[in-house]
C-alpha cells in the first residue's frame, strides 16, 4: 500500500508534461517559468503529502497535502483552456481552495488536529472567505464585465449588474488577504504556546507557514490594490515570477524538516541510551531519554509484583489515560511488561521511531535487569563464601578442641602411665627395659608437641585470648627468620578479621622460611579508616607465584570477608603481600 500511494503522482507528471507545448511556445504576455513555477508547486505539495502519509499513515496530515496538490492543478487548468469557455471559467472560480488545507496542516502539526478555537476559527475563516469568493464568481457577471483581460467571463450569465459584482469580488480579495494573516499570527501564537518538546519539531512548518500566510495575504491584497490603483503596488508580480506560488510549497517542505527533525531523535536515542557512557540504569535511562527526545515529561515506570507500578525512584505511579496527551509505550520482554515510556502522544505520529526507541530502552532496561541479577547473585556468593569460611573456622575450633580433649589428653595419660612404670620397675628392670620405655616416653612427648603445634594452627588461643597484635608477635617469634614487626593495632578486631590476617601472616612467614631464601622480613599491620591493612614484606629472591595454590588460597580467604589481596614479587627485588580486610560488616 506504501509504494501503491506513488502512483498518484501519476495523473500529476501527465498533467505538468501536458504544458511542454504552453512552455515552449507561450502564449502573448507569459514566459515559460509561469509553468515551470505552476507545475513544481502542486508536485512539492503532493509528493510532501505521500511522504509525510508513508511515515504517519496513522495522521491525516500526508493524505490533506496530497488532496491539496491536485487542488493546486484544478486551479491551474485556466492556464490551459480558453478563459470564455467552460472548463476555464471553472477552473478560475476553484482556484485557491488548496489554501484552506495548506492552513489546517500549518496549524495542526505535528499532532494532526486542531487544538484551540482560534486555530479552527482560522482555518474556517480563510475557507469561508475562498468559498464566499467561489460562489459569488459562480454567480457572476457575463460577457463585457470590466474584468481585466486575464479574467475569464462568466458563461452563465447569472448576475447582470456587472459593476457590483466586479467590485464585490475584489473587495472579497481584502477579507482573503485578512484571513491569510489570521493565519500567520496563529501560527506565531501556537509557536509560543507548544511545549519545548515540540517546538523544536514544528519550528519549521510554523516559520514558513508564517512567510507563506505573511506574502500570500500581501498578494490578495496587491490583488485588490491593483484593481483601485490600476498599478502593481509589489516587486514580486513582474514577467516570469510570482512569489505567490513558491511560497505554498514552503509549509511542505517545512512540514517535511520537522518530520525529519522528529525521526532524528531516534538516533540521538541511540546515541545516548548505548553509546560510549555505557547501560544506563533508572534517573540515568530516564534523564538521556529526556535528552534525546526533547521532552522533559517523558517518564520511565517500572512494574510491581502487585500489578502496579512505580517511576524511577520507586514511587508508586499510574499509566496516563488512553484519550490524553500522553501515551505510554510498554516495553516487554518474554511476553511479559518489564517497564513502560510515559511521553507526548505526538512521538506515535512516527512509528518507526516509536519501535526504534522501544527497542533501545528495552536494550536498556535488559542490561539493567541483568545488572541486577548478576548484583544479586555476587551478594549471594559472598555471602556463601562467607558463610564457608564462619563454618570452616568453626569446623576448625571444634577439631582443637577434640584434640586438646580428646587424642592429646590421652596422650598426655599414656606419658604419665610410662613414667609410673618404669618408676615401679625400679632397679628390677634391665637396662634394655628402662631404654625401651625412655624411647616411647620421648615418642608420646614428641607426639604431644606436634599436636599442639596442629591445634595452635587449627585455632590458635592466644588469638582468643589475647588478639591479634599477640597472636602475630607469637609467630613472628617461632620464626627461623628474623621479623620486624610494626603493628599498630588498638584493641580488638571482629573475630572474622583477627582469624584472617592472623592465617595470611602465617603463611606468609612459612612461604618466607621455604621459598624466599631471605635475611629479615617485615610484618605490619594497622587500621586504616574501616580497613585492616596487613603487610608482609621481605628481601628475598622474590618471583612468588601469585596464582600458586598457596597464595590463591590466601586471596579466596581474604576475598571471602569482602578484602582484597595484592602480591608484588620482582625476581631479585624480594615478595611482598599486602590484604585490605574491612572491619565493618
Amino acid at each position: 500500500m506504501a509504494r501503491a500511494r506513488w502512483l498518484l503522482l501519476v495523473p500529476i507528471v501527465g498533467f505538468v508534461l501536458s504544458w511542454i507545448p504552453f512552455a515552449t511556445r507561450p502564449p502573448v504576455g507569459e514566459t515559460p517559468f509561469d509553468y515551470l513555477f505552476d507545475g513544481v508547486t502542486g508536485i512539492v505539495i503532493a509528493v510532501a503529502g505521500l511522504i509525510a502519509w508513508g511515515r504517519r499513515p496513522s495522521n491525516p496530515t500526508g493524505r490533506i497535502l496530497v488532496v491539496a496538490g491536485y487542488l493546486w492543478y484544478v486551479g491551474s487548468l485556466a492556464n490551459v483552456f480558453p478563459p470564455d469557455g467552460l472548463f476555464g471559467y471553472v477552473a478560475w472560480i476553484f482556484r485557491g481552495l488548496y489554501d484552506p488545507l495548506v492552513a489546517w496542516v500549518v496549524l495542526t502539526f505535528p499532532r494532526g488536529r486542531l487544538e484551540t478555537r482560534a486555530d479552527r476559527f482560522g482555518v474556517a475563516a480563510l475557507a469561508a472567505v475562498l468559498l464566499a469568493r467561489t460562489g459569488w464568481r459562480l454567480i457572476g457577471s457575463g460577457p463585457g464585465s470590466p474584468f481585466p483581460d486575464d479574467w475569464p467571463a462568466n458563461p452563465l450569465q447569472l448576475f447582470r449588474d456587472r459593476e457590483l459584482y466586479f467590485n464585490v469580488d475584489v473587495f472579497l480579495f481584502v477579507f482573503l488577504a485578512a484571513a491569510l494573516g489570521l493565519v500567520a499570527i496563529l501560527a506565531i501564537r501556537r509557536w509560543r504556546r507548544l511545549p519545548s518538546a515540540l517546538r523544536r519539531v514544528a519550528e519549521p512548518v510554523l516559520a514558513t507557514g508564517v512567510v507563506w500566510g505573511v506574502v500570500s495575504g500581501a498578494y490578495a491584497l496587491d490583488e485588490w490594490l491593483h484593481w483601485w490603483l490600476r498599478t502593481d503596488v509589489l516587486p514580486w508580480e513582474g514577467p516570469g515570477w510570482s512569489a505567490s506560488f513558491l511560497v505554498r510549497t514552503l509549509a511542505p517542505i517545512g512540514l517535511l524538516v520537522g518530520a525529519w527533525r522528529l525521526r532524528s531523535r531516534t538516533g540521538a536515542v541511540v546515541e545516548l541510551v548505548s553509546g560510549s557512557t555505557g547501560a544506563l540504569r533508572g534517573a540515568e535511562l530516564q534523564a538521556a531519554l529526556r535528552r534525546a527526545l526533547i521532552e522533559p515529561s517523558v517518564v520511565l515506570l517500572y512494574p510491581t509484583g502487585t500489578g502496579g507500578w512505580v517511576d524511577v525512584e520507586g514511587r508508586p505511579a499510574a499509566l496516563p489515560d488512553a484519550d490524553g496527551t500522553h501515551v505510554a509505550t510498554l516495553i516487554e520482554a518474554g511476553g511479559r511488561p518489564i517497564g513502560a515510556i510515559v511521553h507526548d502522544a505526538v512521538l506515535l505520529e512516527d512509528p518507526a521511531m516509536v519501535r526504534t526507541v522501544a527497542a533501545v530502552v528495552r536494550l536498556a532496561m535488559d542490561n539493567e535487569r541483568l545488572n541486577a541479577d548478576l548484583v544479586t547473585q555476587l551478594d549471594e556468593v559472598r555471602a556463601s563464601r562467607s558463610r564457608i569460611v564462619e563454618a570452616t573456622d568453626a569446623e576448625r575450633r571444634r577439631i582443637e578442641r577434640d584434640i586438646h580433649d580428646g587424642a592429646q589428653q590421652r596422650l598426655v595419660g599414656l606419658a604419665v602411665a610410662l613414667r609410673t612404670i618404669r618408676h615401679r620397675l625400679g632397679s628390677e628392670a634391665g637396662p634394655e627395659v628402662i631404654e625401651d620405655l625412655d624411647a616411647a616416653d620421648g615418642d608420646v612427648r614428641a607426639t604431644i608437641e606436634e599436636l599442639r603445634e596442629l591445634a595452635r594452627g587449627l585455632d590458635p588461643a592466644i588469638l582468643r585470648s589475647a588478639g591479634l597484635g599477640s597472636a602475630i608477635a607469637s609467630l613472628a617469634g617461632r620464626s627461623p627468620i628474623p621479623v620486624r614487626l610494626g603493628v599498630e593495632l588498638d584493641g580488638r578486631l571482629p573475630s572474622r578479621v583477627e582469624t584472617t590476617a592472623y592465617f595470611v601472616t602465617a603463611e606468609g612467614l612459612a612461604n618466607v622460611a621455604k621459598h624466599a631464601a631471605a635475611s629479615t622480613v617485615d610484618v605490619r599491620a594497622s587500621v586504616v579508616g574501616d580497613e585492616l591493612r596487613l603487610e608482609i614484606a621481605d628481601d628475598g629472591i622474590g618471583g612468588a607465584d601469585a596464582g600458586g595454590s598457596g597464595l590463591r588460597g590466601l586471596a579466596d580467604r581474604v576475598a571471602a570477608v569482602g578484602g582484597t589481596f595484592d602480591v608484588a614479587s620482582d625476581t631479585g627485588g624480594g615478595t611482598r603481600l599486602v590484604a585490605r580486610i574491612p572491619c565493618v560488616s
